[in-house]
């Protein structure tokens, strides 16, 4: 899901050196450059860390660089310097999202289930497993959907959603073909399970005041993923 422009910058020096005659500077050791390049990692960290607090709950335009500095209890200008805007900052919430989302895939469907049914539904439910432990991204990407005119859609569209959708095709396909889903349009289907299988958390709030008792409870997201198995994959068999 990561096109070439999104990778990530790694540490730059805050300052050039400047020689003089008679005080040349002292090469630094591999163990000082380490140091720093941990300390300036952890810092990116914090600031993504902040960001993603404040994107989530305030969206884009309500978020500020400043806020975000103070959260991450760093200098607002290092976000600047690490990231040049608050744009690109949003973009990389959403790439380290991704990257960690990647890290924790495991093994290929194809290697762990047998028909395109079978994989489609462990895709879904390693999907669902990610977004119910990282609802703060849902909630980031979803307030931008939402907002009329949003000019960050367009990346969303092409590094994100469109590669997804593109990837999961050819299982929403042979999953039709062996009968295994619904037959219909592959990408109004996919939409389907998308909002299907992320329904407990958009509406997580008004479970908790109904249900008296919070969404992400392990009892009820396993209750909540049965009911999704039910109605979407009736017909596959058990791997």
């Amino acid at each position: 899901l990561l096109s070439p422009h999104t990778i990530q910058k790694f540490y730059q020096p805050m300052t050039k050196s400047t020689k003089t005659q008679n005080n040349p500077p002292k090469k630094a050791t591999a163990n000082s450059k380490r140091k720093r390049r941990l300390a300036t990692q952890d810092s990116r960290d914090a600031i993504l860390d902040a960001a993603l607090i404040e994107f989530s709950a305030l969206g884009f335009k309500g978020s500020s660089i400043r806020n975000i500095g103070k959260r991450a209890k760093v200098d607002f200008t290092l976000i600047t310097y690490y990231f040049g805007n608050k744009e690109t900052l949003w973009q990389e919430v959403l790439i380290r999202g991704a990257a960690k989302h990647a890290a924790a895939a495991g093994q290929p469907f194809s290697e762990l289930a047998k028909t395109p049914g079978q994989q489609l539904r462990l895709r879904l439910r390693r999907e669902y497993e990610f977004a119910s432990s990282s609802d703060s991204l849902y909630h980031m990407v979803m307030i931008e959907l939402r907002s009329k005119g949003c000019p960050r859609l367009e990346w969303l569209t092409q590094n994100f959603l469109k590669p997804a959708y593109e990837s999961a095709l050819p299982m929403i396909e042979a999953a039709q073909a062996s009968g295994e889903i619904a037959q219909g349009d592959p990408l109004l289907l996919y939409e389907l399970l998308q909002v299907g299988i992320r329904a407990l958390i958009s509406t997580s709030q008004h479970h908790e005041l109904i249900a008296a008792k919070p969404a992400n409870h392990p009892a009820t997201q396993a209750a909540f993923w049965e009911l999704v198995e039910q109605l979407f994959f009736a017909n596959v068999k058990q791997t």
